[in-house]
């Protein structure tokens, strides 16, 4: 079995309760359901009632034969907002809380041979930020059917250094997970064009569990990435079983760039002192709601571009997945900030209440999914931060 992912968008139902007004799944049966497309945020579809508190829930009808089963199957969440617990099958299956991180899980023990129900619970309580948050499945949800034998999600790490020569030193770090097995490990890259530029093979004695390979290869003299030219490579790694049928296969977006930040003259880009000319940019759409848009974000960011934009700041937290891509193609580097408040809270609700416990989860997530971009340039880990006031906030930091 090859692995796929299935955009999960399509086909969802809605209701909207009280908090903690559902104590049993049962009496779901007797609530008002309407169908939704997911991105989905249900406050804006209320303008008198944009900070409104409330239980929303989703859900949807699939299906999956044994064939699937056999291997593993995984949902992923881009970002729902927020403290959101997911059902399969009438079973409590995982929980997260952070509004704006990605999440998955391995539902494979929960499913059945033939339909089965994912019922999501979104529990947005008010207030809980200083701006419009929006609430519900706010971005894209995946379905991936995998092999027993697969790359771990987010699992390719690419990271290149450039050498005196010019050329570039890069190392790829792959994790594999699932069963133990003998498999070929092939990496391509492919040029800004599309075009093939080199490839790489590795037999690998996979014992199972995750583990992690490390390929190198060098690239002499290649397009860089920039603000003006931002030249984007594709590196495609695939896993093949002993008979050389294809078992997995990730492609994942990269580029080449020098930046350092120099004391004398502050940001150096590949080798040229550039100024930013940057914006602060919240996750929301205006009247369109918090719900990801693919061409209403595109329309933000290209706007930004031609009145001579060249940063964006992610306030106040990790963006959509697609953010990052636009700003890989349109040239824009990225300051990507996770967090709006750590321990000490700004409002009642707030993220505050899950960071101790969670902050670790989060940043990871945060992390590993961006890590890869060449649009991005900082990581911040937090604004107007009060708990640096306290003794612990350099612990923290």
């Amino acid at each position: 079995m090859t692995g796929k992912n299935i955009l999960f968008n399509d086909g969802w139902q809605f209701c909207l309760t009280e908090n903690f007004a559902i104590t049993e799944l049962d009496a779901l049966e007797r609530q008002h359901w309407y169908n939704v497309e997911l991105p989905h945020d249900w406050l804006i579809g209320d303008t008198g009632n944009l900070y409104g508190s409330g239980d929303g829930w989703y859900r949807k009808i699939f299906t999956v034969d044994k064939e699937q089963l056999s291997g593993k199957v995984l949902i992923n969440f881009d970002g729902v907002y927020h403290d959101s617990t997911v059902f399969i099958n009438g079973r409590e299956a995982f929980s997260w809380t952070n509004g704006y991180t990605a999440f998955e899980a391995d539902i494979t023990q929960y499913l059945f041979d033939g339909k089965n129900e994912v019922l999501v619970r979104v529990r947005h309580r008010s207030p809980n930020t200083r701006w419009y948050s929006g609430a519900g499945i706010f971005r894209d949800v995946t379905l991936k059917i995998l092999p027993s034998c697969y790359i771990g999600t987010n699992g390719v790490y690419i990271h290149s250094d450039r050498q005196p020569d010019g050329s570039f030193v890069t190392e790829v770090d792959t994790d594999v997970c699932g069963s133990a097995q003998k498999i070929k490990m092939f990496l391509c890259i492919y040029d800004p064009t599309g075009a093939h530029a080199a490839s790489f093979a590795q037999d690998v004695q996979f014992g199972g569990g995750t583990e992690c390979f490390t390929n190198t290869f060098t690239t002499e003299n290649p397009l860089l990435w920039d603000v003006d030219s931002p030249a984007c490579y594709t590196l495609e790694v695939s896993l093949y079983d002993e008979s050389g049928e294809l078992l997995h296969k990730v492609d994942t977006r990269f580029g080449f760039k020098d930046a350092r930040f120099v004391p004398e003259k502050g940001l150096v880009l590949n080798g040229r002192q550039i100024k930013l000319h940057g914006v602060c940019l919240h996750h929301d759409l205006g009247a369109l709601g918090a719900a990801y848009n693919e061409d209403a974000l595109y329309r933000q960011l290209s706007i930004m571009k031609k009145m001579g934009v060249n940063a964006v700041r992610t306030s106040h937290n990790p963006p959509a997945r697609q953010f990052m891509d636009m700003c890989d193609a349109l040239g824009l580097l990225v300051d990507s900030e996770c967090f709006d408040m750590w321990e000490n809270p700004k409002t009642e609700y707030d993220n505050a209440r899950f960071f101790k416990e969670f902050a670790e989860r989060d940043v990871k997530s945060w992390v590993e999914r961006d890590r890869n971009h060449p649009s991005l340039l900082m990581w911040s880990i937090g604004n107007e931060i009060s708990d640096t006031n306290d003794p612990n906030g350099i612990e923290i930091a």
